[in-house]
């Protein structure tokens, strides 16, 4: 798909379409994913998705956690 049809340059995967607007800030992002981590309930799933959302890595996710 094209930056057209709502996908960034260079974006790919399933969640494209999804996240292709979003964007969420580091602070909002990892407090959120410690709140599921406090809980038990955060998988690689929630991560990758967070990267995605904040514009980073998942790598880079995990260290900022």
């Amino acid at each position: 798909m094209s930056a057209a049809e709502g996908f960034s340059v260079g974006e790919q995967g399933a969640w494209g379409e999804i996240t292709a607007g979003l964007r969420v800030s580091r602070p909002v992002l990892v407090a959120r994913l410690l709140e599921l981590d406090a809980t038990g309930a955060l998988t690689t799933a929630h991560v990758r998705a967070g990267a995605q959302v904040g514009g980073v890595t998942v790598r880079t996710v995990w260290r900022w956690l």
